[in-house]
Formats: structure tokens, C-alpha cells, sequence
């Protein structure tokens, strides 16, 4: 159902930010700015040929976070990682992702 007390507290919530971001990361004074410094963050050609190269130059064990499909498990351990972690990094900025639970019997099959 609905939660009308709930919602009228939050119309009088201050608004939320970033405060681990805005006002310290360089070029994010704003909100409006954390969206192009976020943008910034992500390498578009970022691939698993990297992934085989890191393990190579590392070494060591190689863990990698955020697979969430079969596929992407299967590739990751022909990369070279020695373990993997099913997560969609709390879900927050992906509303759409299912959470790893649900995806993790298939993964661990």
C-alpha cells in the first residue's frame, strides 16, 4: 500500500548528495557536475584482453566483482581470475538490475 505519512516527511527531507564526491573530487562541485565526473570514471574500451593482461602483470590471485550471468562467469575464469564475485554493486544506480541473489543459482550451476 501506499505510505502517505512517509510520504509527506520526505518533501520536507533535505536533499540528498554525494558527500563523499561533491566538493572533493576535482571538477565536482555540484550534483550537476558528479554526472560528467561519473561519466569520466568509466573506460568504454575496457575489455577482457585487459583482464587476461592484469592477471599477467599481477601475478596473484585475481578476483573480480559485478558478474551477474553465466556468460560473464565463464569468461571471466578463461581470463584468469581465480575467483569471482556475483554482485551488481548494491543496485543503486541500476534500479533494473536484479539483485545476485537471484542470478547466483545459475552462476554457481
Amino acid at each position: 500500500g501506499t505510505k502517505p505519512e512517509w510520504c509527506l516527511r520526505m518533501l520536507g527531507a533535505k536533499s540528498l548528495s554525494f558527500g563523499n564526491i561533491v566538493g572533493h573530487a576535482k571538477g565536482v562541485s555540484s550534483m550537476s557536475s558528479l554526472s560528467a565526473w561519473t561519466q569520466e570514471q568509466f573506460d568504454p574500451t575496457l575489455s577482457w584482453e585487459d583482464v587476461e593482461w592484469v592477471k599477467k602483470e599481477w601475478g596473484g590471485k585475481l578476483i573480480l566483482k559485478g558478474i551477474m550471468d553465466v556468460e560473464d562467469a565463464r569468461i571471466a575464469v578463461q581470463a584468469g581470475a581465480d575467483a569471482i564475485i556475483v554482485s551488481n554493486h548494491g543496485g543503486r544506480q541500476l534500479d533494473g538490475a536484479p539483485a545476485a541473489m537471484e542470478v547466483l543459482p545459475e552462476i554457481a550451476a
